[in-house]
């Protein structure tokens, strides 16, 4: 796998502006590979991570370019090109570019399987794995994870056995096979909490919740979304705190505990404005409003609706605009604000012709019919 060294800080600073950095860099790169490969590499891999992370995308092109042309003049050894094939993929899958990613780790999968190493043939399966996850391709996923944990059970490596089997569970789960996915996250949470893994102990306790709200298990999804948060808490993780609080709101939610389900969505929200993560404020903000409507309070809930309506139109995210338009116009129908609702519909109705969403525009079509028997 690809090694993290020690990056120093003086160094981090100078690629933050890789403008006038960029060759200071790339001669720093040349003189640590040539001094140490294995250390110089080291060194390439974590800055190319910090670039990554930083989206500097320029500048991580040119380090791709800059240790391919050491590869090919035979000034690095060839299994180099290996974990940069990996490295380039991890980069195409951020941008999206999942076909690239794709290739990207077939080329290195190809490499290793021909020198029968089979702990980075696993290692990028796995990773292999994440990328048909996110690109919605879940046989592919399926195929690439059960590969990887064929090879770790071969190896003994637990530790990696346990990511894995939580990783086939998010595949199991979102393929609508819930009681394969609770298994292997049971079977996952038994390895990571043998080998301290607390970290994904509470990532795959999240995850076995989801699976138990969508049986209907209410209160060991609750059970597991608390232990869960326990653990994130006692971390820091302000973001896994944030995801268990908003999955505890909407269980809390189906369960009509409506108090306790605005309670957890409050302190998602906050959570979320502190990380600047405004795709989650939006749902939440959405969440919130349901709650505020069920417990009779439709001017918090408008507040909510248009909060989280202006948060969609800024992230360009069309359909979440058309469901929060549509929730509108049935809070100003409840509201007694006919005007509005109509005003709503309209936009709502062009949006909602404008994406082909015939669902909702049958949806917008009988709720106009229902607005103009009331006037």
């Amino acid at each position: 796998m690809i090694c993290r060294g020690w990056l120093p800080r003086t160094l981090c600073n100078r690629v933050e502006d890789m403008t006038t950095a960029s060759n200071y860099l790339v001669e720093f790169m040349h003189q640590a590979l040539a001094r140490d490969q294995e250390d110089g590499f080291q060194i390439w891999s974590e800055t190319f991570d910090h670039l990554r992370e930083g989206w500097q995308i320029a500048s991580c092109r040119r380090m791709l370019r800059e240790i391919k042309g050491l590869v090919v003049s035979q000034e690095l050894r060839p299994a180099t090109l290996v974990l940069v094939r990996a490295a380039e993929g991890m980069l195409e899958a951020q941008l999206g570019h999942w076909d690239r990613a794709i290739a990207c780790y077939r080329q290195a999968l190809e490499a290793v399987q021909k020198a029968g190493e089979c702990g980075s043939e696993a290692w990028l399966l796995s990773n292999l794995g994440n990328i048909y996850y996110l690109a919605d391709q879940l046989p592919l996923a399926l195929e690439s994870f059960e590969e990887a944990l064929t090879i770790y059970q071969e190896l003994g490596d637990e530790r990696s056995e346990a990511l894995v089997l939580t990783n086939l569970g998010n595949v199991y789960r979102d393929s609508g096979r819930l009681d394969e996915a609770g298994a292997c996250y049971e079977r996952a949470l038994a390895l990571q909490r043998q080998h301290g893994q607390n970290e994904v102990v509470a990532i795959t306790l999240a995850n076995l919740g989801s699976v138990l709200q969508l049986q209907e298990k209410w209160t060991e999804a609750e059970t597991a979304y608390k232990m869960a948060s326990s653990l994130f808490a006692k971390m820091g993780d302000l973001h896994g705190q944030a995801q268990v609080l908003g999955n505890l709101g909407t269980l809390y939610l189906n369960n009509d505990q409506v108090e306790r389900a605005l309670e957890c969505l409050i302190q998602d929200l906050d959570l979320n404005q502190r990380l600047g993560d405004h795709t989650s404020q939006a749902q939440t903000l959405n969440n919130l409003a349901i709650a505020c409507r069920r417990l009779g309070r439709p001017d918090n809930a408008l507040s909510y609706y248009e909060h989280s309506l202006t948060l969609k139109r800024e992230l360009s995210d069309r359909h979440g605009e058309l469901t929060t338009l549509v929730n509108l116009c049935y809070l100003h129908q409840e509201r007694g604000d006919l005007a509005a609702a109509r005003r709503c519909l309209r936009e709502a109705r062009a949006l909602a012709q404008e994406l082909g969403d015939s669902e909702r525009l049958a949806c917008i079509e009988k709720l106009e019919a229902e607005i103009v028997s009331q006037l």
